[in-house]
């Protein structure tokens, strides 16, 4: 049987229920995530001159921005016949070329081999998403219809920036071509 807690003992027993809390070991920590200190992007590619100046800017941001990070850029152009290596050289991009075409995989190995930072990352294009409207089937006859219906969409009024059937029709031009930024 127990003994009732006296008023004049609750101080004392709280003291010592402290002093037990303040000395019981802590908890383990979380294991520390183990953090990318160094990575080389690879690219392959062949005859992409046309947007690789954007991807390789936005990639260029989005590294320079992870703090701590070392890294570097690995252009593999497979023997590509537009200026798909002196873009890559003009954004800052380490550039191996073969001379003739070996394929996707093989590009991708080489960069693999040619890669001094410790992690890897190797970027694709080879998903055969269509990049523009026009690759989807959108038909340019079709863009004053698509424009008035996209005006007259009753969640119009919703979207950040107001937009009527000419910014509409500007915008579906665009995207025809893949020019939307």
């Amino acid at each position: 049987m127990t003994k009732p807690i006296a008023a004049e003992d609750l101080p004392c027993l709280m003291a010592a229920a402290t002093e037990r809390a303040e000395q019981a070991p802590t908890p383990p920590a979380e294991p520390r995530r183990r953090r990318v200190q160094s990575l080389s992007v690879v690219i392959p590619a062949k005859n992409e001159s046309a947007g690789l100046l954007a991807l390789l800017t936005e990639l260029g941001a989005v590294l320079e921005a992870q703090e701590g990070l070392q890294y570097e850029v690995l252009l593999i152009d497979d023997g590509s016949s537009d200026d798909t290596p002196d873009v890559g050289r003009s954004a800052g991009a380490r550039v191996i070329s073969h001379p003739e075409s070996l394929g996707n995989g093989a590009a991708v190995k080489r960069g693999i081999r040619e890669a001094v930072m410790d992690w890897v990352l190797a970027l694709r294009r080879d998903f055969d998403i269509p990049h523009t409207a026009a690759e989807l089937g959108v038909e340019a006859v079709r863009l004053d219809d698509l424009s008035e219906m996209a005006a007259q969409d009753p969640t119009a009024p919703t979207n950040p920036v107001p937009a009527g059937v000419a910014e509409m029709r500007a915008m579906y031009e665009a995207a025809m071509t893949g020019e939307v930024g």
